[in-house]
């Protein structure tokens, strides 16, 4: 029987394998820390959303939290599309449903499954690794399936943020979302990293 720390070992080398051989669809050197995942789980809006889909699993460090802050008659889905990652998430969380499927044809694949809409989207893909036509469809897709009082919550690694790919991410995500903000920089995560939180509507400002 395979202790929890085993476990862990047999998925940081699946993540390390990927990480050579895809690193265009990784887009990381390491799985992304708990406390990064406790910090997109913070800003996620996971606790008034009845449909949340998670974008990017990878080897299921976001999965975990948003599993454990799951409300009650809550779904979560999964979309990922390397077949290494949706086999381990598929042994590693056997009750949800994990689509092996590519985020931009989202609309498509959640359709499928019956989700009209979603409350919230979480999403662990490697946008400054990405191409800026990846990157507009992906934002579409997004933007297309999240619910009107919806949030789409994101991370980026401090320091690529400020390359072109990052700067141009950055402000693809302010044209598509009505508000953007910025949470602080979590420094225990490889490398530092902060998360982006869109919503369509703006916050509301309490009147004076």
């Amino acid at each position: 029987m395979k202790t929890k720390s085993s476990k862990s070992k047999v998925h940081l080398k699946d993540f390390w394998i990927q990480a050579v051989v895809n690193y265009k669809e990784t887009g990381a050197i390491a799985p992304s820390s708990p406390y990064l995942a406790r910090l997109i789980a913070d800003h996620s809006g996971l606790e008034n959303s009845k449909e949340i889909v998670e974008i990017g699993p990878g080897t299921g460090v976001f999965t975990e939290e948003l599993l454990r802050r799951l409300p009650p008659k809550s779904r979560l889905t999964l979309i990922e599309k390397n077949s290494c990652f949706v086999n381990l998430l598929r042994q590693k969380f056997p009750g949800l449903t994990v689509l092996e499927a590519c985020a931009t044809k989202l609309d498509v694949h959640l359709g499928q499954q019956a989700i009209s809409s979603a409350g919230a989207v979480v999403s662990g893909l490697p946008w400054a690794a990405m191409p800026d036509s990846l990157q507009e469809t992906l934002l579409q897709q997004i933007h297309g399936i999240l619910a009107e009082d919806g949030v789409f919550t994101t991370f980026a690694y401090f320091g690529p943020h400020l390359l072109p790919s990052g700067q141009r991410f950055r402000k693809r995500l302010e044209q598509s979302f009505a508000h953007v903000s910025r949470t602080k920089i979590e420094m225990r995560n490889f490398p530092p990293a902060f998360v982006y939180r869109a919503t369509k509507i703006p916050p509301t400002r309490p009147k004076k």
